[in-house]
């Protein structure tokens, strides 16, 4: 990241960088500006009021991957207690509203749970339709570990699409609340079926 920096002509801070990584419920960023600059803003910031001078630096879509990065970056969730979350990795995302019956939502959440019984719980990220499902106990889910914004973005995709197929499909249809990747092969399958049989004597 410092090379491409340089390449673009950013590198002018030999002292080193100060990063900020940022979220909103589906898009991220990565802030790249001074360690000074950082530094007073999180002093500033102890009651999350303080405001952010993005000019100051250079941002870069999403939050950097891969060796390097992976070992330094902290696990972050949405939902954060000392920020007013319940607990750390659990509560609401985002919702959508679903287009094929008023009043309901596609609802994007964290929580704690467990792959299977005996397992620990990990942080999972997951979404709830409600016109499908009234009761969460029952919906099908389509979970994902709940590692950093992609995961986020991940739960967030697919409730959208899930919000697309109601569209197309009807709400509770055949392959309504398949797995988009599953929709697409019942969908394939069903353009490939014969209309009609014939039979030759």
């Amino acid at each position: 990241m410092v090379q491409r920096l340089k390449d673009n002509g950013h590198d002018t801070r030999p002292e080193g960088y100060g990063l900020v990584f940022l979220e909103s419920e589906e898009f991220s960023v990565t802030y790249f500006g001074s360690i000074a600059q950082i530094e007073q803003y999180k002093r500033e910031n102890t009651d999350g009021t303080a405001t952010f001078d993005a000019s100051q630096g250079v941002m870069y879509a999403k939050w950097p991957r891969g060796k390097g990065w992976d070992d330094i970056l902290p696990r972050t969730f949405w939902n954060v207690h000392a920020r007013g979350g319940i607990a750390d990795g659990v509560g609401l995302i985002t919702a959508f509203a679903h287009t094929e019956t008023p009043g309901a939502e596609v609802i994007v959440y964290e929580f704690e749970g467990k792959w299977s019984p005996g397992s620990e719980p990990q942080q999972v990220v997951t979404y709830h339709c409600t016109a499908c499902h009234k009761d969460t106990l029952h919906d099908g889910g389509h979970v994902h570990e709940n590692t950093g914004p992609l995961s986020r973005r991940w739960a967030a995709r697919q409730a959208r699409e899930h919000i697309l197929s109601a569209h197309r499909h009807g709400v509770g249809g055949t392959n309504q609340c398949l797995p988009p990747q599953q929709r697409r092969d019942a969908a394939r399958r069903e353009r490939c079926r014969p209309r009609h049989a014939r039979h030759h004597g």
